[in-house]
């Protein structure tokens, strides 16, 4: 009986701690929001005048609503469907609209969209006319956010389930990450910050604050926390020394160049965005590579307190060697795998490799994989020996 309350009362602590934990967080995030927009973008004069030239009162404009097919009224030769839908939210809530569906796949018919039923939760690009009115209606695409949502909830569940308290400690890890990349990280790209610095402070951030949920403050979670960061920064720093080898600019792919034009007017350090993105892609084998060394050197340091600290060092270093085959094919499928559609493309059009093995969106993946893999492969002697430092001293005590 005793041992079941003192396994209820600490889980009970474990739980208020977490709480605590995520209380903090949320108010450093609080702090450092402000803090990050007083440095944010400033609105050019300029820019103010050309935007309020551009807006004319009454003129002819589109937005996108949220709506549901309720009727379908058949396509013709060419793929287009037109359907009925209602819409669910704004002011044109609960009115009836015809819109089309082009289901051929960019205008091609070698692939054919799903033509929509009634029940579709669907968005909806609606055009308005100078009085405010509807006059034409597309279905721009699909409404997943439900779906997207219900897998969110599974997800959770089975971290739950599965893993019970440390599932909770999971979720809450994931929940301060999230909150660093989109409350502090973005906003802070997005105002000009220098995405290097900004980037190794939010993830020395993320894996400090999830180290302490999953373990605690102990010294194997300081030998976690150091040897992962410094295996992010050295794949990071290695990144940007051959990517200034290769001269690649960091605008390679579409999504970059329309970093161009956005409003905001900024001026992005490209190099330091791939640097940011190297970071945050190998985080999270880092840290698992990292956790798992610390661990293995805490277990041997107490069932055998006689261990030389050289056999401290070697016994973790083969836990991280053990996991390195895995790890390093983790991150370079991963990699691959984003790279899927290119690698098809090239195959399918027989294209040289003097030709695709210089183009930058594609060295920059294989950059990207084999960098990150490295700072991996370097936090296993960095973490081992870290932690056999801090073990052995605790011995020696």
């Amino acid at each position: 009986m005793n041992s079941n309350k003192e396994r209820r009362a600490k889980r009970q602590e474990t739980i208020k701690k977490i709480i605590a934990w995520l209380l903090a967080v949320l108010l450093i995030l609080g702090m450092l929001t402000p803090l990050l927009s007083v440095f944010g973008e400033k609105t050019t004069e300029s820019t103010t005048q050309t935007t309020n030239t551009s807006v004319r009162a009454n003129a002819p404009s589109s937005e996108k609503v949220r709506a549901t097919v309720t009727a379908d009224k058949g396509s013709n030769e060419r793929g287009t469907q037109t359907v009925e839908a209602t819409v669910s939210e704004g002011v044109y809530k609960g009115q009836v609209v015809e819109a089309i569906f082009e289901r051929n796949a960019f205008y091609s018919n070698k692939y054919a969209l799903d033509p929509l039923t009634p029940g579709t939760n669907v968005i909806l690009l609606i055009e308005k006319d100078k009085y405010g009115a509807i006059s034409k209606a597309y279905v721009a695409d699909i409404n997943r956010e439900g779906a997207l949502l219900f897998l969110v909830l599974v997800f959770f569940g089975v971290l739950i389930l599965v893993g019970g308290l440390k599932g909770v400690k999971a979720i809450a890890s994931l929940v301060i990450t999230g909150l660093a990349l989109f409350f502090v990280f973005i906003p802070g790209i997005l105002s000009g910050h220098d995405p290097v610095i900004l980037s190794i402070l939010v993830c020395m951030f993320v894996i400090s604050v999830s180290f302490l949920i999953i373990s605690g403050f102990t010294r194997k979670t300081l030998a976690a926390i150091v040897g992962t960061t410094v295996g992010i920064i050295i794949a990071g720093l290695l990144f940007l020394l051959f990517s200034n080898i290769m001269r690649i600019s960091g605008i390679s792919d579409e999504h970059a160049r329309n970093l161009l034009f956005i409003p905001q007017q900024i001026q992005f350090e490209f190099k330091g965005l791939l640097f940011a993105g190297i970071l945050i892609a190998s985080m999270g084998a880092c840290m698992d590579i990292g956790m798992s060394i610390a661990s293995t050197v805490n277990e041997i340091s107490e069932s055998s307190p006689g261990i030389s600290k050289l056999a401290l060092f070697k016994a973790g270093a083969n836990v991280g060697k053990d996991a390195m085959a895995t790890m390093t094919n983790t991150l370079i499928l991963a990699y691959a795998g984003t790279s899927l559609n290119i690698i098809l493309l090239l195959k399918a059009n027989s294209i040289a490799s003097i030709n695709f093995m210089n183009w930058e969106v594609i060295v920059v993946e294989i950059t990207r994989a084999l960098t990150a893999t490295i700072g991996l492969v370097a936090a296993i002697p960095i973490t081992a020996f870290i932690a056999t430092e801090l073990f052995d001293k605790k011995r020696a005590k």
